[in-house]
């Protein structure tokens, strides 16, 4: 009777130790770095394509109101613009990366 009670218990602990899932978040550091990465990549794509759009959109207005020299001046201007706009996503992206690697998503 005590070998079956043992048996039991064994397995009961074995069972146990099966269901229970592996803490699967990262350390603080490595999160960080991770979030930093997908950040700077996802941040500096919208910043280039901001700046492609804006400096069109922006040539075209200024082409339209002040000629050549209105396009120059309209293509930086719309161009910073752009790369403002595009990358300003930045934070939010971090925020979100950091936090998926933190809780193992």
């Amino acid at each position: 009777m005590k070998k079956i009670l043992a048996l039991v218990a064994v397995a009961g602990v074995m069972s146990t130790a099966l269901v229970v899932p592996e803490a699967s978040a990262a350390s603080k550091g490595y999160c960080a770095g991770y979030a930093k990465g997908v950040a700077n990549t996802y941040a500096t794509r919208n910043a280039i394509g901001g700046a492609v759009i804006g400096g069109i959109g922006g040539a075209l207005i200024g082409g339209a109101v002040g000629g050549w020299t209105g396009a120059q001046i309209g293509a930086a201007v719309g161009g910073v613009g752009g790369v403002v706009v595009g990358g300003s996503t930045w934070q939010h992206v971090y925020n979100q990366a950091y936090w998926r690697c933190r809780h193992g998503g």
